[in-house]
């Protein structure tokens, strides 16, 4: 990431990614659609009442283990082997700590927390059942994120695309077989998730013998775990506060009943889809401003978010473009259409699905700021961003549909993502001058 043209640099290192973003989403998708169909529309509405309360937890995961592999990172960009090793030991270490907590304080608030987010009658155990299995594996989703992020902050965006492949494919047979066959209903699917993610952790774990070496475990230095924790717990408390105004949304799409919750379940599984290149790109410009911050080539980091946002414009205007065409016929997968509800169900989640992609370039802007801000070590920007992202969310959700109905949820989500986005391009060309002044003189003070 240090030498060579940007944008070609970004791009073949963005393209596993977002390759193996889709296969992801392929099996999110797979889920929804498999139980849509087999199951019913109550029971996929069941899996989207969770939607948010689990996001919450593997998005805070997720963050964790990002934030961690920044400092492997910048390490890998000084070729200094030892502090890789360290710091590798060390975000293990505390992967374990986060994923056993998060796992019983999941288990332990799950219901109560279903409860405050009105969750309707008729889909709330199919709700429980479908996150009790799903936080019995969080341990298992901390170390595979863990295991990724590394991968990535190494450079290598290959072996998680491998891995994710795999485990797309094994989970999407395992959905056929738990759902089809042995009739597991929604618990057969999120088995058939947990189990697809031990085996994308071990491909990754297995990937990651030749870069770290912990053969002679490094000495417990508690300033690593606090450099680390000051990494990743703005990132993971970024989630938590998104989570809280998705929160406050789900309960304002509950209240609009089952239907309505199925129809933008529906929709919301395409999100993924839509997103999917906004973030693997956010991943490349990780590790690429890491790894030039490390190498103190900091001229490099504009060219990469100038590809980035060229990368954006390309991408998202394509992705909007045939969401817009195709749209109501990749949803109508989802959705049984022998039951009654099935054209409100599919006129809903179209129209959340135009919403979002009339917004997706501001989304990847969204993606792009904050990942630069986090390569330069700013964190604590993005936590700050997850905050104005629930203050406009929560206000726009509160106002909104009194002048447009249950359209104004839609449009509250959306105007969370610009007010974001705009607040993290202004910090990005604020603390980016900034960074590159404090390097002058402590150059100079050299």
């Amino acid at each position: 990431m240090t030498s060579g043209k940007p944008f070609s640099l970004l791009i073949r290192f963005a393209l596993p990614l977002i390759a193996g973003s889709v296969f992801q989403q392929l099996y999110v998708i797979t889920d929804a659609a498999i139980v849509g169909r087999g199951v019913g529309t109550k029971a996929l509405a069941a899996l989207g009442a969770g939607e948010w309360i689990l996001w919450m937890v593997t998005g805070a995961v997720q963050s964790f283990a990002q934030g961690f592999s920044i400092e492997a990172s910048a390490a890998y960009g000084e070729e200094n082997q030892a502090w890789i090793n360290s710091s590798a030991y060390h975000s293990i270490l505390l992967m374990l700590g986060i994923g056993s907590l998060f796992t019983a304080a999941s288990l332990v608030l799950m219901r109560p927390a279903l409860r405050l987010l009105n969750t309707p009658e008729d889909i709330f155990s199919g709700t429980v059942t479908y996150l009790t299995v799903l936080y019995s594996g969080v341990l298992i989703t901390s170390a595979y994120q863990l295991a990724a992020a590394l991968l990535r902050g190494f450079g290598d965006s290959k072996r998680p695309l491998l891995a994710m492949v795999a485990a797309s494919l094994t989970n999407i047979v395992l959905d056929l077989l738990f759902v089809f066959v042995f009739h597991w209903g929604i618990a057969g699917a999120a088995a058939a998730t947990v189990i697809a993610q031990f085996l994308a952790f071990v491909i990754c774990a297995y990937s990651l013998r030749g870069l770290i070496s912990l053969k002679e475990r490094p000495e417990i230095r508690m300033d690593m775990f606090r450099k680390l924790i000051g990494l990743g717990l703005p990132l993971a408390f970024q989630v938590v506060v998104i989570a809280a105004g998705g929160l406050v949304l789900q309960n304002a799409v509950n209240r609009y009943g089952s239907a309505f919750v199925a129809g933008y379940t529906a929709s919301n599984k395409m999100f993924g889809v839509l997103e999917s290149a906004g973030i693997a790109f956010g991943y490349g410009i990780i590790s690429y401003t890491a790894q030039n911050l490390g190498a103190g080539k900091t001229e490099r980091i504009p060219e990469g978010i100038r590809a980035g946002l060229l990368f954006s414009v390309i991408v998202s205007g394509t992705i909007s473009a045939c969401m817009l065409v195709f749209g109501k016929q990749i949803l109508s997968l989802f959705i049984d259409q022998s039951s009654p509800d099935a054209p409100e169900i599919l006129n809903i989640a179209y129209s959340y699905l135009c919403y979002m992609a009339g917004a997706l370039f501001m989304l990847y802007m969204l993606h792009l700021y904050k990942s630069a801000l986090q390569g330069l070590g700013y964190t604590v920007i993005s936590m700050i961003s997850g905050i104005i992202e629930l203050i406009i969310r929560v206000a726009a959700i509160l106002i909104f549909p009194y002048f447009i109905g249950s359209s104004g949820i839609f449009a509250a989500e959306i105007s969370a993502w610009i007010g974001a986005a705009l607040y993290l391009m202004f910090m990005y060309y604020r603390r980016y001058g900034q960074t590159i002044k404090s390097i002058d003189i402590q150059k100079n003070g050299e």
